[in-house]
């Protein structure tokens, strides 16, 4: 699930070239998206084909490539090497990560922002995350329909979570409210019965 298409300017699946100044991991992670929907066999050269020359050098020869999903496994572990095996890792945790049961907005955004940090260098990515990792249904529709009212793109992702704050802890008062309102009427009408009970 994403964000309406007002909030950015672009898709967050990237389909264009590397560049030595990208973050390898996010963008790998990124290309595995778009492949899912492509044969295997057309894997690996569709990354070499996007891959920048300096890259391609740390590569080697592209003879030892399969075009296969392997193949592609091999390219990719190559070029990020053992050393980054724990990002690789922090990275697959950020992209499956959900709000948990009795998490508020604010602290899951806080876990996506520490698990993003130094590997997710695009804002639009932690929005996206943030919005399909949400527990409440009726809060992701809240964050659309205001994001089609605003027809704006500029939303920062601190302003995201404000206002996904905001809805959360306004809907907890007005059910703490109503919770007590209700045990109210129960315990007067539970009064009042002993009361008729005992004249």
């Amino acid at each position: 699930q994403q964000l309406p298409a007002q909030v950015f300017h672009h898709n967050t699946i990237d389909r264009s070239q590397y560049t030595d100044n990208m973050n390898l991991q996010t963008w790998f992670k990124k290309l595995e998206r778009r492949l899912k929907q492509v044969d295997e066999t057309a894997w690996t050269n569709e990354a070499i084909a996007l891959l920048s020359d300096k890259a391609l050098e740390k590569a080697g020869s592209l003879d030892a490539y399969e075009d296969t999903a392997d193949g592609f496994k091999k390219l990719k572990e190559q070029l990020l090497g053992s050393n980054n095996k724990s990002d690789v890792a922090q990275l697959d945790k950020f992209c499956a990560r959900r709000q948990h049961k009795g998490e508020s907005v604010t602290q899951f955004a806080q876990v996506l922002k520490r698990l993003a940090a130094g590997l997710v260098t695009e804002e639009e990515e932690l929005k996206n995350r943030f919005y399909a990792g949400l527990l409440s249904d009726r809060l992701r529709l809240a964050l659309s329909e205001m994001m089609v009212e605003r027809r704006t793109s500029a939303l920062s992702f601190e302003e995201l979570v404000r206002y996904a704050g905001n809805k959360e802890a306004n809907w907890e008062r007005a059910a703490s409210h109503y919770r007590n309102y209700s045990s109210g009427l129960s315990d007067g009408s539970g009064a009042e019965s002993a009361s008729h009970h005992n004249n």
